[in-house]
């Protein structure tokens, strides 16, 4: 019997390796797909006088893709924005004071994006030129800018 009895402990010492290697393995991919690393590629969409901007971002764990783009005065802007991510996201872009929380702010109703959705918002452009900021409510280090030229 005590080799038998050897044997079963072995098997579970084996056993809980074995599940501890696979919860560090899950806890280091969990921190990460948090810490993002997306790139911020520049993305310009110009268009035609009164025609309208359509524009697509991805936002993930901690950055939107792309994070730059140019629109023209006054123009209606629409933005598609699609959450690639684990965690819930939002849209707020500054108005022409190009500050956050203030009344001029344009953002989500409701305000959540959840993983997998894409949602649409409309913003008309500022009249005046100047690069104006965008970012997450929840995750204040996802920004982006649109400049109006």
């Amino acid at each position: 019997m005590p080799a038998e009895s050897q044997l079963l402990a072995s098997l579970h010492r084996r056993r809980w390796l074995l599940a501890s290697v696979l919860a560090l393995a899950l806890g280091t991919a969990l921190v990460a797909v948090a810490c993002g690393g997306g790139s911020s590629g520049k993305a310009i969409r110009i268009t035609p006088g009164g025609a309208g901007a359509t524009l697509d971002i991805t936002v993930g764990d901690n950055f939107y893709k792309p994070n730059e783009f140019q629109v023209q005065a006054g123009e209606q802007v629409t933005l598609n924005v699609t959450n690639e991510g684990v965690a819930v996201h939002t849209v707020r872009l500054a108005g022409p004071d190009n500050r956050y929380e203030t009344d001029d702010d344009t953002a989500l109703d409701p305000p959540m994006i959840k993983a997998g959705q894409t949602v649409s918002l409309v913003w008309t452009a500022p009249s005046e030129p100047g690069t104006y900021k965008f970012r997450c409510d929840y995750h204040p280090e996802e920004t982006g800018t649109i400049t109006v030229g």
